[in-house]
């Protein structure tokens, strides 16, 4: 066809991005996102219609193994270090002990949101470590389910039980 004999013109390096924007041309909706060409999942699929690295090399599995653990080993953000807003201390008598209750659940709430917010990024920051899209084995299919059922993928399944340190 026209659009195969098009891709077969171009460098390898952009042909992937010109399927993407025929596919964008035609109406489909993932092939609209910017910078679609640099998700890793799309790229890995392409390298297998392409015929390149079907097989992972004892070599490309060390290789992928020290790039995994060089991002381990990075500094993710600390639990510990979200701070805890303290409430203004004026005025404060028994007559707004009311106001007192409330400032106090809206600080600890808002606290604990954040708490959720750092535990949820450093997940999906920690998820890409992974490199599932190299393995296509029946043990890496459901990985995804297995690591969001340990780290939260959402606020909600994020649990904020005792989050201070024991220094306190």
């Amino acid at each position: 066809t026209l659009a195969r004999r098009m891709l077969a013109a171009l460098p390898e390096e952009e042909r992937l991005k010109a399927a993407i924007k025929y596919l964008a041309d035609k109406g489909d909706p993932l092939a609209i996102l910017p910078d679609i060409h640099k998700v890793p999942w799309i790229v890995r699929w392409y390298e297998k219609r392409r015929g390149i690295k079907l097989k992972l090399t004892p070599k490309d599995n060390k290789n992928l193994m020290n790039q995994s653990t060089v991002q381990w080993f990075a500094q993710y953000e600390s639990v510990d270090k979200v701070p805890l807003k303290t409430i203004e201390k004026s005025n404060l008598t028994w007559r707004n002990i009311e106001w007192v209750r409330n400032r106090s659940a809206q600080v600890l709430d808002k606290y604990h949101y954040a708490l959720k917010a750092v535990l949820v990024t450093n997940a999906r920051n920690y998820f890409p470590t992974m490199f599932c899209e190299y393995y296509g084995n029946p043990y890496m299919r459901r990985f995804r389910d297995i690591f969001f059922t340990y780290l939260p993928g959402r606020p909600n399944d994020a649990y904020t039980f005792r989050p201070w340190s024991r220094a306190i």
